[in-house]
């Protein structure tokens, strides 16, 4: 059985396109919080930035060098400790993390009563997607999954490529992308 996301990529969307919501209740100010490692926090800040509706108010990540810098470029509290976003005033969490992180973090947020947009890929198991899901409902939060690459026209002209056999059959592809 297939279950799928009503609201697709909602919680990303809810400070990207926060018109878009036209269903759930925002605050006038959408207050995020990120959950990343290695000092991902600049690629996210960038959506935020960008609205002026919206605002970072605490970037997470393990290693203590990494999220002072990023906290320090953008402005935003930071810590090292995920307890510390459960209890942030943030709306919604941002979660960047190792995979296997992503069910149990995605979960612990939104019984924190925060939306949550989780990086691909969802979970490691169709049973932790369950309980993404599940949580999602029991709480009435959303919960959206963050697929960064979907959209971007030359991604969609080459699947338009391989299915009008352009390359041939094609058996396997690789990809490699950059953030700047």
């Amino acid at each position: 059985q297939m279950r799928t996301l009503r609201h697709g990529n909602l919680a990303m969307n809810l400070w990207a396109n926060a018109h878009a919501l036209e269903e759930v209740a925002m605050p006038e100010k959408l207050q995020g919080a990120l959950v990343v490692r290695g000092g991902e926090a600049s690629v996210y800040w960038q959506s935020y930035a960008k609205k002026n509706e919206s605002e970072i108010v605490l970037v997470q990540d393990i290693d203590e060098e990494k999220v002072t810098e990023q906290g320090e470029k953008i402005g935003s509290p930071w810590t090292t400790e995920f307890s510390e976003v459960l209890e942030s005033d943030a709306d919604v969490v941002h979660i960047s993390t190792p995979n296997h992180l992503h069910a149990m973090q995605t979960i612990a947020c939104l019984e924190a009563g925060k939306h949550v947009s989780c990086q691909k890929p969802m979970a490691r198991t169709a049973e932790e997607c369950d309980t993404m899901l599940d949580a999602a409902e029991k709480t009435g939060k959303q919960l959206g999954i963050f697929m960064g690459g979907r959209g971007v026209p030359l991604h969609n002209e080459i699947k338009d490529m391989i299915a009008a056999g352009v390359f041939g059959e094609v058996s396997s592809v690789a990809s490699r992308g950059a953030h700047r």
